[in-house]
């Protein structure tokens, strides 16, 4: 890791001091952001004042994303560097330790986090046990102690906050109060976008929170590893995955596989869904037993080529994700 960090400061010096291989100067506040969520409410609130960059290129799963020496020097030189915490992305600790950005923001400030259904022994329940925010980062901070060693495990910690609405909100808000306390100047602007985008997502919120209320079914079957606990939690929905945990070197065992396909034959369930960016191996293996229908739940973690060049947005995702609950969860 010392090798590697060293190497890192070598070529920020080295970038620092060529000709030409770095961007215009402009005035506008440099906005670096490692997950899509945040970078699409800094989008919307930042607007044409800002510089905004998502570290992760399109079609990258973020689980998997480690940062190259560009984005080192990227982060060293932004007015602003939003990310999700400490949980999602353990290697942020490392880099400011040599990248020295203006303003460091965890966007997950103020979040509730849940810890993973490793934790538990009932799997079927979405009552998942809670930590309350600073007590979640201690106990990453004691299992993430080598980024190379414990690369993608979460630390018993669901790091995927954003699929719940009334998270959004609170992830948005923290955006807002990172771009006010760079760019005092359009705090005005910046408040009144902000202002209107929280009212688009409690509509939303209060949308789900309605027609999940109303579904027949409150089961939700996922063939991949399961990101959307928050969403279960707040939306009252049961969830059942045949992975534990969020670790993309983990493998569902032929157990978990059966529980699986036994609950779609309870449920009397069509539907199975699957998750982006990822080889749907698994869940296709089990829609092939059963003949349910695979249908993609967005985890929004990042977008695909095709979704970044059609301007895919957050809200778009989370109201196409309700959409498709709608129809499969009958």
């Amino acid at each position: 890791m010392k090798k590697i960090m060293v190497g890192l400061l070598v070529l920020v010096l080295l970038v620092g001091c060529s000709p030409g291989t770095q961007s215009p100067a402009s005035d506008k506040t440099l906005v670096i952001t490692t997950l899509f969520p945040q970078y699409d409410f800094a989008r919307v609130i930042g607007g044409e004042e800002i510089d905004l960059r998502l570290l992760l290129p399109p079609g990258t799963e973020p689980h998997q994303f480690e940062p190259k020496p560009q984005d080192v020097a990227s982060i060293s030189e932004a007015d602003v560097f939003l990310y999700t915490g400490d949980v999602m992305e353990p290697w942020v600790e490392g880099i400011l330790s040599s990248a020295k950005p203006a303003l460091v923001k965890d966007v997950s400030e103020g979040v509730t986090l849940l810890k993973t259904r490793e934790d538990h022994d009932d799997h079927d329940h979405h009552e998942e046990e809670h930590d309350d925010h600073e007590e979640g980062h201690d106990d990453h901070d004691e299992e993430h102690g080598d980024h190379e060693e414990h690369a993608h495990d979460h630390g018993g910690v669901d790091p995927h906050i954003w699929t719940s609405l009334e998270n959004a909100r609170i992830m948005a808000k923290n955006v807002l109060d990172a771009l006010v306390e760079a760019d005092p100047a359009h705090e005005e602007l910046f408040r009144s976008r902000w202002e209107a985008y929280d009212q688009e997502l409690l509509a939303l919120d209060e949308e789900y929170i309605s027609v999940i209320s109303e579904l027949p079914n409150k089961t939700l079957l996922y063939g991949g590893h399961f990101a959307f606990g928050y969403l279960a939690e707040r939306y009252g929905l049961t969830h059942r995955s045949p992975y534990a945990g969020y670790s993309t070197n983990a493998e569902p065992t032929p157990v978990e596989m059966a529980k699986l396909i036994d609950a779609l034959k309870e449920t009397h369930s069509t539907t199975l869904y699957f998750e982006e960016l990822t080889d749907p191996r698994v869940a296709q293996a089990i829609a092939d037993e059963t003949g349910a229908q695979l249908v993609l739940l967005h985890g929004a973690h990042n977008l695909s080529p095709e979704e970044a060049e059609q301007g895919l947005t957050y809200m778009q995702i989370m109201k196409d994700n309700l959409d498709k609950l709608r129809k499969g969860l009958q």
